[in-house]
């Protein structure tokens, strides 16, 4: 082998070599974007699933407060209408002595 095909074969190896390394680093390199890439999607769906599940509690909060609310007003309700009740039967009782009097006159 002469000097010269020495020469270009080691220049021919010494691309073929620079080739495979630029290769390699782009092969390394598109891995780590598709790790970040992986890693980012990641990250947005655990983004997604947190915000859901807030969403999620915001709503059963609401409803926890609309059926507190609800119960309130019924027990207010039941309140006032234990109030008018009691208020019947006070009434009721004030004009009962009043009626036995008279039966028992009535009955003399």
């Amino acid at each position: 082998m002469s000097e010269e095909e020495k020469r270009r074969f080691n220049e021919t190896s010494r691309k073929a070599a620079q080739a495979r390394l630029a290769e390699t680093k782009a092969r390394k390199r598109l891995k780590m974007e598709d790790l970040e890439f992986g890693a980012l999607a990641d990250a947005a769906s655990q983004e997604a699933k947190r915000s859901k599940m807030e969403a999620n509690r915001q709503e059963a909060l609401q409803r926890k407060a609309a059926f507190l609310e609800r119960k309130r007003q019924e027990a207010e309700d039941t309140e006032i209408c234990t109030v008018v009740a009691a208020w019947s039967l006070v009434q009721l009782e004030a004009e009962q002595p009043e009626n036995d009097a008279w039966m028992l006159s009535a009955e003399s």
